[in-house]
């Protein structure tokens, strides 16, 4: 299952290993990043993403030389950056979603199941407090497009752990939103 590009010449996926068996989630399920088209061409990242992966690390492949810490260090500063950042997560948490319905896992379950993946994820890569809970913090989350036909779209954020929802035309609005509780 294809995650949606973050950067140039590169492909993410949801991946297991497991051609032609069912989709399950589990040990050995990980995301699997290739780079196609730069410098480190024909590479390959198996970040381990399953709940009790602590003891795995990152999984490098096909590298020519020693480009493990660079590309290490790469993917760490794109996670710097608040926009790549959240459309890595938002792409993650959509696809993981649809990973995890599949398999009629509750809600609560799934919610669950992400926050782990990205504190793995924010692990692996020695992300400071900050970036690990602002993943973590979006699993709360989940918000979804409408296009109406008029041709405006509006969208709608739930958050899941509140038990509220919100609507309006931006997220990033809505996120800075302030709420008289």
């Amino acid at each position: 299952m294809a995650l949606k590009q973050l950067i140039d010449g590169q492909t993410i996926l949801i991946d297991n290993h497991c051609r032609g068996a069912e989709f399950k989630w589990g040990k050995g399920v990980h995301l699997h990043k290739s780079m196609d088209r730069d410098k480190f061409s024909g590479a390959e990242v198996l970040i381990p993403l399953y709940e009790d992966a602590n003891d795995q690390q990152l999984d490098f492949r096909n590298l020519r030389g020693e480009n493990q810490a660079q590309i290490k260090n790469e993917i760490k500063d794109a996670f710097k950056d608040k926009g790549i950042r959240n459309r890595f997560i938002h792409s993650f948490y959509k696809a993981l979603d649809e990973i995890l319905k599949k398999e009629r896992i509750s809600r609560i379950e799934r919610i669950d199941i992400a926050k782990k993946a990205t504190s793995h994820i924010a692990e692996l890569f020695g992300l400071k407090t900050k970036i690990k809970d602002s993943l973590k913090k979006e699993a709360d989350k989940y918000y979804i497009k409408f296009g109406r036909e008029d041709g405006d779209d509006f969208q709608v954020m739930v958050d899941f752990k509140d038990q509220s929802f919100m609507i309006g035309g931006q997220i990033s609005d809505m996120e800075t939103f302030e709420t008289y509780r």
